[in-house]
């Protein structure tokens, strides 16, 4: 999980971007690219005195922390105390922490594990480019604000001196955005021009062009358990989705995307077998209680083969119609690697080069033996082969 934790304040100075991964590669192609406004504008260059500007200072750190200089190729260990510039990169490992204050505002944003998040001279807000983000805002003082430019629009936090706490969940990925309101009240503006409201304990789903696809009310999200996220398997034609069982819950909700195709299944228990073709998904899912809909899941990425086709078979001896000494007749032949063969109720498995060995008693006369080769997701070829024992 990718969490970009704010915990008090606003950042008018700052444009932080949290992108996928966790290696050094994920953070070069950060740098590389655009910072862009809620409506598309690309947002300015920072001149040299903004660049020199201090924008954030690290003040608690843990574990290992990377930091990319802007303009820099090579990454360096994160310190405490650190005093971080425009559009320099900061990175958390695996295991690793760092509290940030933001210079202007006394801000103070967590950095965690698997996070990736870069700093802007713009007084826009954060932008989030993918990941999985959490904005706490408090002040009991003055009214504030705090801005967020996700793929869909503009998302817009705020507190006022009766509601001083605004907290809210946003979930990222390349098709849709989800945003969990916990705390407070935000609205969703596209950069069509039009305007969701999310109150407190509701939550929407938004397609990246900004349209709404999906909403519901406060609740647990199911945690997914098989498979794992960016799996790669081949099956026959289906695969099986599980997730543990979300206490209170009806039933689920399945949502499984490829490409623009989104399908909603709905399981009554925590597993769901989906028929499905070649091609990469992404999955999540949603707990359901009577007409409510609850936040869904972590989203996973799931990449398919659909194999349907029978392994080859071929047989070298006996030849057909060969007239044989019995009782007992050697078979041999070609099939794929560790394809189980099956004649009758005796089985061999073809060794690492698809050769295999059966022997099978037969009666005098003439005898119809069926071959079968099946493979491991169950496809199965069959021949026939006739003897003759005279």
């Amino acid at each position: 999980m990718r969490t970009l934790a704010l915990i008090a304040g606003i950042v008018p100075t700052a444009v932080l971007a949290a992108l996928t991964g966790c290696g050094e590669e994920a953070a070069r192609a950060g740098e590389r690219a655009p910072i862009v406004s809620a409506t598309g504008g690309a947002v300015a260059t920072p001149t040299t005195e903004s660049r020199d500007a201090a924008i954030a200072t690290v003040v608690e750190l843990k574990g290992d922390v990377r930091l990319q200089r802007a303009g820099a190729a090579a990454w360096t260990h994160l310190t405490s105390g650190t005093t971080l510039e425009a559009l320099d990169t900061v990175q958390a490992m695996a295991g690793g922490e760092a509290l940030l204050r933001i210079a202007a505002t006394s801000a103070e944003l967590k950095v965690t594990s698997g996070t990736t998040m870069r700093l802007g001279a713009s007084p826009s807000s954060v932008q989030a480019l993918t990941g999985h983000l959490s904005a706490h805002l408090v002040d009991h003082d003055r009214p504030r604000r705090f801005e967020l430019a996700l793929p869909p629009g503009l998302l817009v936090l705020t507190t006022d001196p009766s509601r001083p706490l605004a907290e809210a969940s946003i979930d990222v990925d390349p098709t849709a955005t989800t945003v969990q309101v916990r705390v407070g009240q935000a609205e969703l503006r596209a950069a069509s021009g039009s305007a969701v409201s999310i109150g407190e304990k509701e939550w929407v789903r938004f397609h990246a062009r900004g349209t709404e696809i999906d909403q519901g009310g406060a609740g647990p999200s199911a945690e997914l358990l098989t498979p794992d996220d960016g799996a790669v398997m081949r099956v026959r034609r289906a695969v099986t989705l599980r997730w543990r069982p979300v206490e209170g819950a009806d039933g689920y909700r399945v949502m499984l995307r490829t490409g623009e195709v989104a399908r909603r299944i709905d399981a009554p228990g925590p597993s769901l077998e989906a028929t499905v073709t070649t091609g990469e998904y992404r999955w999540s899912v949603h707990a359901v209680r009577g007409n409510t809909l609850w936040p869904p899941s972590q989203p996973r990425r799931l990449i398919i083969e659909v194999d349907d086709r029978p392994p080859p078979l071929t047989i070298t001896e006996p030849g057909p119609g060969a007239a044989v000494s019995g009782p007992r007749v050697r078979v041999t032949g070609e099939s794929e690697p560790g394809a189980t063969i099956e004649i009758g109720k005796r089985q061999a498995t073809a060794d690492a080069h698809g050769l295999f060995t059966l022997e099978i008693d037969v009666q005098p006369g003439l005898t119809n033996l069926v071959i079968a080769a099946r493979d491991e997701l169950g496809n199965v070829r069959r021949l026939s082969r006739s003897v003759v024992w005279d």
